[in-house]
């Protein structure tokens, strides 16, 4: 079973996230952030799933990237051109997304909150930057 985030997009850079199917709740879905991650000039959109209930590893987060120009209808995570996890078990990654170009190279980057990240000290969180570029985020 997956979970089936739907999408609209009406316009180059103006996208919303419109809900999500099979695991709806008040932790799927949660976040939705668009950018250009890739450099290429389309929209970009990264959607952020806290709790990923049919995980076999203990439930961590994760972040779905879709690469632009982006069509409309629905797709999951399997559609993905790149896919992000959390570290911990239900560490809330992807709970908070945010876009912008945080190292001046004119690309999009993409910074992923995990509020209940357990990497340094239990449910102290984290904040993680993934740099945008021609290159797929790193």
């Amino acid at each position: 079973m997956m979970t089936v985030c739907r999408y609209t997009t009406t316009g180059a850079l103006a996208m919303a996230l419109t809900g999500c199917g099979a695991a709806s709740g008040p932790e799927t879905g949660a976040a939705g952030v668009g950018g250009d991650f890739d450099g290429d000039g389309a929209g970009d959109l990264a959607i952020g799933v806290p709790v990923f209930p049919y995980a076999s590893d203990g439930r961590p987060g994760h972040v779905a990237v879709f690469f632009g120009p982006l069509p409309r209808g629905q797709h999951s995570r399997d559609d993905a051109d790149a896919l992000f996890r959390g570290s911990d078990q239900a560490d809330g990654f992807g709970r908070r997304l945010a876009a912008g170009d945080t190292d001046g190279d004119g690309i999009d980057d993409l910074v992923v909150g995990a509020p209940s990240d357990s990497t340094i000290e239990v449910a102290s969180g984290a904040v993680y930057l993934f740099l945008g570029g021609t290159e797929p985020l790193l």
